[in-house]
């Protein structure tokens, strides 16, 4: 048998094995695709709520520095319900961030709820407005607020990065 021989039956094989590898390569590369889109469209739905709800948490966290006796539900709200779908989804840096103003929320609503509103009512039930830790009350409450606006901030930042990439 001769070169040519083996040389044809080589070029014959590599054809058909090319026949049959190329669209299971193809489709495992859709696949890889379409799973990659699926979930930067997950992490962007995610991503839009978080803001949303950070966003909330700021204009909450503001007002009731000011008015800590208004109805408002404490300001940590919405955090735990998107707090799996951010750790699942989100990258290290912006589960990081989350993680710092969910913390910080969550300080503010139990210093409101177990020392600035019981101090409040208490002064409010008296006949008075405002004394001076009520006040106290209220500044510490607003560098809470600017602290979560501040984190919300570079938390937002950090998402436009990563979804800029």
């Amino acid at each position: 048998m001769s070169e040519t021989f083996w040389l044809g039956v080589a070029g014959i094989v590599g054809a058909l094995i090319g026949a049959l590898v190329a669209p299971l390569l193809a489709e495992r590369m859709r696949r890889k695709s379409v799973l990659q889109e699926w979930s930067r469209n997950q992490r962007l739905a995610v991503y839009a709520e978080l803001l949303t709800v950070t966003a909330r948490i700021v204009d909450e966290t503001r007002l009731l520095a000011s008015l800590p006796l208004s109805e408002l539900k404490a300001p940590d709200e919405g955090l735990d319900r998107l707090a799996g779908q951010v750790r699942a989804l989100a990258s290290d840096a912006t589960y990081e961030r989350f993680g710092k103003l969910s913390k910080e929320a969550q300080q503010f609503a139990r210093v409101l709820v177990t020392e600035v509103r019981p101090h409040q009512q208490q002064i409010q039930g008296a006949g008075h407005v405002d004394d001076t830790r009520s006040i106290q009350n209220r500044m510490r409450l607003s560098d809470m607020a600017e602290r979560i606006a501040d984190l919300h901030d570079k938390l937002e930042k950090q998402i436009r990065n990563e979804m800029k990439a």
